[in-house]
């Protein structure tokens, strides 16, 4: 097995793993933290971040992370994002006036949207800034809200 490492997160890259992903019930262990190792991809695009949206974003992470200690990193729809069970949990990106953080689920933002007053939110997407960080506690919630959809999902056989 061949592996590659992604430093940004652009369609290109999108394109090579989810051509990697195996057909049928296996899954490739480099989408989530197999004991084979896991695609960089999270670390690697923190690094090519601006010292305040880096330290924003490894904040998020972190939280992430107390949930869900098992999370791997992948690039998912281009964009940097954490793994739980193998879909994706948490993306992150930076644009030129907001960070964008991706619960890749709309219910997941709906079900914390009533304390997200004064962030532009859309259906996939919560945007902020390093001066207007998100609260913690949304984001555990949030994060728990998409844990609980993964591991409920429908499980490919």
């Amino acid at each position: 097995m061949s592996s590659s490492v992604h430093t940004t997160p652009t369609q290109s890259d999108s394109a090579v793993d989810h051509a990697a992903r195996p057909r049928g019930g296996h899954r490739s262990p480099r989408f989530g933290a197999g004991i084979l190792g896991r695609v960089p991809a999270v670390d690697d695009y923190f690094a090519t971040l601006d010292e305040e949206s880096r330290a924003a974003f490894e904040h998020l992470r972190d939280i992430a992370v107390e949930l869900a200690p098992e999370a791997g990193q992948a690039i998912s729809y281009g964009v940097a994002a954490l793994t739980y069970e193998t879909k994706p949990l948490l993306g992150f990106l930076v644009s030129k006036q907001h960070l964008s953080l991706f619960p890749f689920s709309p219910q997941a933002i709906d079900a914390v949207r009533d304390r997200l007053e004064g962030y532009a939110l859309s259906k996939g997407t919560i945007r902020f800034t390093t001066a207007t960080p998100l609260p913690d506690a949304v984001v555990r919630d949030l994060v728990a809200h998409r844990i609980a959809e993964i591991t409920a999902g429908p499980r490919r056989r």
